[in-house]
């Protein structure tokens, strides 16, 4: 006499299949290298005027010229 449900121990799960993560479209792929490019021509300015500051100047903001590189791109307090 068959109910029609499956035994508890021939139960099988499905397999879980999880979600493909979406793949970046190429017009993301183009504004994320924009951004890249503009936070780089940034940082290349910054480090030019810091650079072009004498040694005086740059104590007086509290920054040695060694400095200067990690400054720009990590900030005061970065890593």
């Amino acid at each position: 006499m068959s109910t029609g449900t499956i035994p508890a121990d021939e139960f099988v799960a499905p397999a879980v299949v999880e979600p493909e993560a979406p793949r970046p479209s190429l017009i993301g792929k183009i504004l994320a290298g924009y951004a890249a490019w503009i936070i780089w021509r940034a940082q290349r300015h910054d480090l030019r005027r810091l650079e072009a500051m004498d040694d005086r100047m740059l104590a007086d903001i509290g920054v040695a010229r060694a400095e200067i590189g990690h400054l720009v791109r990590f900030g005061r307090h970065g890593a």
